[in-house]
């Protein structure tokens, strides 16, 4: 049975592909890590390496391909090229961010309340998609 849910490494892969080419390289050096589950042992390593073989393979087919089309075509010749730097205190990270959003003047005004979801579970895609 195959799994049809994107891993943490798709979701990078992904997310940093949507970006412009100059960028990417930046961003897949500086790929930073937080929450609780990112302390499981390995955890790091294997996205990391999952990470390489993505590019690895994209830059094969796509890159090679189709050099006009990528203002970046440096290839990620090393597993060291992808790095993931764990951020402090990682385990609350999350929380810790959530709560600094929640403090802006401009939060009341985005958010939804558990009664409105309840009445439209909907509304979070209606407003924000």
């Amino acid at each position: 049975r195959q799994c049809k849910e994107l891993g943490v490494q798709d979701l990078l892969f992904k997310s940093i592909n949507m970006c412009d080419g100059y960028i990417s390289k930046i961003l897949i050096e500086n790929v930073v890590i937080a929450g609780e589950v990112t302390e499981i042992p390995g955890f790091a390593q294997r996205v990391q390496a999952e990470l390489y073989d993505l590019y690895k393979e994209f830059s094969k087919h796509h890159v090679s391909a189709h050099k006009e089309l990528f203002h970046n075509t440096e290839t990620f010749h090393t597993l060291a090229d992808v790095k993931l730097v764990p951020a402090l205190r990682r385990k609350d990270a999350s929380w810790r961010g959530g709560s600094m959003f929640a403090t802006l003047k401009t939060f009341p005004k985005i958010r939804f309340t558990r009664e409105k979801f309840q009445e439209d579970e909907k509304i979070a895609l209606k407003r924000y998609f």
